[in-house]
């Protein structure tokens, strides 16, 4: 049975992390293919063990945790709270905008954060977010 679907696709095999713009694509699971019907390619999935699919998926990240952040990171005052918050935002738009709503909208929140570090004192807070 194919099912047309509008799905976003990882750029690179095994980094999911990656996506690209959301494409028209057929996915036939009997015969394990997908189409993309915008660039008009064709692969063959097979079956993939979940403990190597979720290893792959966020060993990377615990990685990144472990050698980049210390347990002051995460002490919850003012100045992290607020560059958390402006972080996940920004993550947000990056995340589910797209063009030119994508980079504007992520320019207003960087000015936003070097404005808001500015009236806190804390001129590091637009790195930090």
């Amino acid at each position: 049975m194919n099912k047309k679907l509008v799905l976003r696709t990882a750029k690179f095999p095994y980094f999911f992390w990656s996506f690209n713009r959301a494409y028209t694509c057929e996915l036939d699971f009997e015969n394990h293919t997908y189409k993309n019907l915008d660039k008009k390619t064709h692969y063959v999935f097979r079956d993939f063990n979940p403990y190597v699919f979720l290893s792959l998926k966020y060993l990377p990240i615990l990685l990144v945790f472990y050698f980049c952040f210390s347990m002051y990171d995460f002490s919850f005052n003012k100045n992290t709270i607020v560059a958390y918050a402006l972080a996940f935002i920004l993550t947000l738009s990056v995340n589910f905008l797209e063009n030119l709503a994508r980079k504007f909208t992520s320019a207003m929140i960087l000015l936003l954060s070097f404005g808001i570090g500015f009236f806190m004192e804390n001129y590091f807070l637009l790195a930090y977010a």
